[in-house]
């Protein structure tokens, strides 16, 4: 029997290294990452936009107009609910794609782990060489 055949015979191990990486199943969970860290970069951006407006904002002029009823409180709170309104709309809208990236990162991470697993079965090569050992 030549060296060839005896190399032949020799089990081999399944490299999950090499191009699993780079695996479609791989790709997806990453993209799905990056998704996921720009929503809570830009979730966290609005709240702080948020925040900004609300220590920013000179209340007094409001205030001065209503004691010398130019205004009432009402029409003051509805000039002000319908600014919020249109932050806080933003942010519950950002809120729901970090809840629907999350589902999908939970897809793709299953179909990764399965992908991982089927891709670290021993060769089907390694038990025919097992059997004609025997």
């Amino acid at each position: 029997m030549g060296r060839d055949q005896l190399n032949g015979r020799i089990p081999v191990k399944n490299d999950m290294s090499k191009g699993f990486k780079d695996s479609e199943e791989a790709k997806a969970l990453t993209a799905e990452l990056e998704n996921y860290d720009r929503l809570t970069v830009k979730f966290a951006d609005l709240i702080a936009k948020v925040y900004q407006s609300l220590n920013e904002e000179n209340v007094n002029p409001q205030i001065l107009s209503v004691l010398s009823k130019k205004t009432n409180e009402e029409v003051v709170f509805n000039e002000n609910k319908s600014r919020y309104d249109l932050m806080i709309n933003e942010i519950l809208s950002v809120q729901k794609e970090i809840f629907n990236s999350k589902t999908n990162m939970k897809l793709k991470n299953e179909i990764y782990k399965k992908s991982k697993i089927i891709s670290a079965k021993p060769n089907e090569e390694n038990e025919k060489v097992f059997l004609k050992l025997r």
